[in-house]
This record gives C-alpha cells, structure tokens and sequence, in this order.
C-alpha cells in the first residue's frame, strides 16, 4: 500500500478500484501518524444511502469479535500485533500495523482476537447495510 501525499493509506474498501466496475460503498483508511500516538488514526467513509459503519477500539485481549450475516468487520492493527483466529476451526493469522483482516460472508461468524504482550491497540469497524442487500467486499 502506498501512502497518499498526506500521509493516508487506504486499508479496505469496496471496491478497492474503480476497474471493478462495482458501485463504491465504503473505505476504511488510516491517517498519517500523530506525534504522540504511533498508531495513527482510522476513518471510514460510507456511501450514506446504503452503508452504517460504527468504530470501537480495543487496548487489551483477549475478544470475540461476532460477525452477523451480510455485516461486514474490518480488524486494523494500531499498535502491537494482534492473532485472530477462527473461533471452531482451523485458520489464524497475525495482523501488524499496517494491516487490515476484512470478515465477511452471508453467514455469520465468530473470531478470536488476542494481542501478543507489550502496548496494544486495535480498531474494528462494523459495515452495515442500510437495506436489505448484504454487503460483500470486493477486493
């Protein structure tokens, strides 16, 4: 990822180009790193006709993180490096700063977030669909 003239890089998004051909919902995206917090600051931006979007952050583990059918979850790394794991099966993966691990599907699910120890800061961002079409991420 490249960071923009300011700083910012885009994390996620649906599409994540205009090539798709897709109509753009939504973009998570962090912004360049303040003096006195290494771990930047997230924004989302939503298309407001379609898509809900709700942040919280969270400085130690571990949690669950539940995603409802046709919600989508974007998990970003600020600080520390977080393992999110399939909470009944057999995937994991370590995310770092700089990363974003985007849950989504028509089915729901659940994961496991820990942090390894030392500071830890992680953001996750919940999509909604505003009617009644679930959201899915175009890569």
């Amino acid at each position: 990822m490249t960071p923009a003239a300011d700083g910012s890089v885009t994390l996620a998004a649906c599409p994540d180009t205009a090539d798709r051909g897709e109509d753009w919902r939504w973009r998570v995206w962090r912004g360049p790193p303040a003096a006195t917090d290494s771990g930047g600051e997230v924004f989302v931006e939503t298309d407001p006709d379609s898509v809900r979007a709700t942040t919280s952050f969270v400085d130690s583990g571990p949690v669950t993180v539940s995603r409802r059918a046709g919600e989508e979850v974007v998990v970003v790394p600020l600080v520390g490096h977080h393992l999110v794991a399939d909470s009944a099966g057999p995937w994991q993966r370590w995310l770092h700063p700089g990363d974003a691990f985007v849950l989504e599907g028509e089915e729901s699910e659940t994961v496991n977030l820990s942090s390894a120890p030392g500071p830890a800061r992680v953001a996750i961002v919940r999509l909604n669909t505003l009617n009644d079409a679930p959201l899915r991420w175009v890569p």
